[in-house]
């Protein structure tokens, strides 16, 4: 890649998909009660759910 020096570590290109949500609809969506299985990978809504991230009543810390 260009800019990248040779001792700047390891670095992995990866070509993917490109996402149609945004992270910033994702979070709407949670805080609404909307469902997001369709937008994300199944461990990320898990690990969303499990901790009650981006929940409209959440206290902030």
């Amino acid at each position: 890649m260009p800019g990248l020096r040779p001792d700047a570590g390891r670095v992995r290109v990866l070509s993917l998909p490109a996402m149609p949500h945004s992270a910033t609809d994702v979070r709407r969506r949670v805080a609404a009660g909307q469902p997001i299985g369709h937008l994300v990978p199944a461990p990320v809504a898990g690990y969303i759910a499990d901790h009650h991230l981006y929940q409209a009543n959440q206290a902030p810390t």
